[in-house]
C-alpha cells in the first residue's frame, strides 16, 4: 500500500535500557552486585533475593506511532522504577533516580535500539519519600517518552 507503513517489528527496549543504566558508572556505584551484575530488573516480581535497592524497568506503558515522511516512528512510555528501604535508603534512590533521569533526558546517544534510530527522550520524575515513616519502602518513578524512527 503506497504511503502507509506496515508495523512488522516492534522493539523490545528492556535489554537496551539495562544496558545503558549498568553501563552508567555513576549509577552502578550506587547498587550492590547481584548475581554477577546489577540490580536492575526487567521483569517484575523481582527476586526475593533482591538487595533493597534495586531498579525495575517496566514492560511498554504505552505506545503510538506518528507519521514520518519516510519511516516507520514509534512513540513508546516506559517507567524505571528506583525502590528501597524507607529508612535507610530513600537519599539513595533519589539520587538514583536523577542519574537515570539525567541518562536519558534529551541524550539520545546514550539509548541504542537495533533496527532503530532514537529520534528523542524525555524523562519526567515523580514519586520520593513515603507519606509517612510507617511505609516500608520508597520509591522514585522516571518515566520515559521516547521517539524512534525505523533504520530501514
Amino acid at each position: 500500500m503506497v504511503g502507509r507503513w506496515i508495523m512488522t517489528t516492534f522493539p523490545d527496549l528492556s535489554v537496551p535500557l539495562r544496558e545503558a543504566i549498568v553501563s552508567s558508572a555513576e549509577i552502578t556505584a550506587l547498587l550492590s552486585s547481584y548475581k554477577g551484575s546489577y540490580p536492575v530488573f526487567t521483569r517484575t516480581p523481582v527476586p526475593n533475593d533482591a538487595p533493597s535497592v534495586r531498579i525495575t524497568i517496566s514492560q511498554n506503558l504505552a505506545t503510538a506511532h506518528e507519521d514520518g515522511i519516510s519511516d516507520q516512528r514509534l512513540v513508546v512510555t516506559r517507567d524505571i522504577v528506583v525502590s528501597g528501604e524507607n529508612d535507610r535508603d530513600w537519599e539513595t534512590v533519589d539520587r538514583i533516580a536523577r542519574l537515570v533521569a539525567s541518562l536519558f533526558h534529551r541524550r539520545e546517544r546514550n539509548l541504542t535500539v537495533n533496527g532503530w534510530k532514537v529520534v528523542r527522550i524525555t524523562a519526567t520524575t515523580r514519586g520520593g519519600q513515603p507519606a509517612s515513616e510507617l511505609e516500608p519502602s520508597v520509591a522514585m518513578v522516571v518515566t520515559l517518552t521516547i521517539l524512534l524512527a525505523s533504520a530501514n
